[in-house]
């Protein structure tokens, strides 16, 4: 069954990470500056509360399309493929492209990467320290941080498909370092990434998961949709009112457990009505999400520039700017989805899985 409305749902995210991001850059005194200012603060937030979202529904998702292949080792493979191909192939190409483009301009050419060893690490999703490399740990596509986070969350469900065993002990260890990390206030680099409290997210999608497994649709799942949503973003709201004292960990911790009950409201009215489950949106929009979120920080850099040079620079021109920037980011994203993403990961999918097919006939 397709969730529709938790489609939705993964588009709205990715709307608020593309809105923190273009508000911050119009915001630079280069660009809009002052004029900006509302909007920024505004959309303060939506960064964290995208990205937060995200975590908690890729738990949600894993478990739910995965949960029963955990202690099934040959189930390892089609794991594998269908999840690196979900990540990989579109991240190199929009870290090739961007590259590229960038190198064609002098005054861009000295931020890229160059370093054989920082290049390779970023190009398989290897965490980085990011305290030394690109003030996240990614640097060119700087929203790849949270690529890490997945990757890393990957390996612990796989872990976990191979021996029930090794993926609790693995989770636990995991866990033990988020403690450490909190207690002790190291955040020194692997801590800081191991120990994320970031890892929480995952584990309140999993939770989500189980839950909706092993109950019944709920009569209330509109409240509990209205309660996750309002505790979202009253979490977004008084996060931009403490802005000078944001405590970044609690907020997540909030974010993170009103995303999950927004979730199992969201597909608990998704399961009511099984007949019409189906979105609100244009079913490609949430297709095109993950491509959204990849693709929108290159473009609303050089939005920034064009638009900065031909509106105005007002509170009202700055509004114009983000909804050229917004349709923008998105038909690319759409096209881009269309067009290269999904013909891409259909043929490597047919072709992986379909080899391992061929070798597990010939072996018996």
């Amino acid at each position: 069954m397709k969730f529709g409305l938790l489609h939705d749902a993964r588009f709205v995210a990715a709307l608020l990470v593309v809105g923190f991001h273009a508000s911050l850059n119009f915001n630079k005194p280069k660009y809009f500056g002052e004029s900006a200012d509302a909007l920024a603060t505004a959309l303060w937030f939506a960064g964290d509360a995208g990205v937060a979202f995200f975590f908690v529904l890729s738990g949600f998702i894993i478990q739910h399309v995965h949960g029963a292949d955990v202690g099934r080792p040959e189930r390892l493979r089609h794991y594998l493929v269908r999840r690196l191909v979900r990540i990989y192939p579109a991240y190199w190409i929009v870290f090739v492209g961007t590259w590229c483009a960038a190198s064609l301009f002098p005054d861009l050419r000295s931020s890229l990467p160059h370093a054989p060893d920082v290049l390779l690490k970023s190009l398989l999703l290897w965490p980085q320290d990011a305290a030394v490399v690109g003030g996240t740990g990614a640097p060119l596509i700087v929203v790849a941080w949270s690529l890490q986070y997945e990757l890393m969350f990957y390996a612990l469900m796989a872990l976990a498909i191979v021996n029930v065993r090794l993926g609790v002990l693995a989770g636990t260890g995991v866990l033990v370092c988020v403690a450490l990390h909190w207690v002790s206030g190291d955040d020194a680099f692997p801590l800081r990434f191991v120990g994320s409290h970031h890892m929480l997210m995952f584990a309140a999608g999993m939770v989500a998961a189980v839950w909706v497994k092993r109950s019944a649709p709920s009569r209330h799942a509109g409240w509990w949709l209205a309660i996750g949503l309002l505790g979202f973003f009253a979490t977004g709201v008084v996060s931009t009112w403490m802005k000078p004292v944001y405590v970044r960990e609690w907020a997540d911790f909030a974010y993170s457990l009103t995303g999950a009950v927004a979730i199992v409201g969201l597909v608990d009215l998704d399961r009511a009505r099984p007949a019409k489950a189906c979105g609100v949106l244009p079913p490609v929009l949430g297709d095109a999400s993950y491509v959204l979120y990849l693709v929108h920080y290159p473009l609303v850099s050089a939005l920034s520039k064009g638009l900065s040079l031909v509106l105005a620079h007002t509170p009202m021109q700055v509004g114009l700017a983000l909804l050229l920037t917004v349709v923008v980011c998105v038909a690319a994203s759409v096209v881009f989805h269309r067009r290269v993403e999904r013909p891409v990961a259909r043929w490597l999918n047919r072709q992986l899985l379909s080899t391992g097919t061929r070798r597990a006939q010939g072996a018996s």
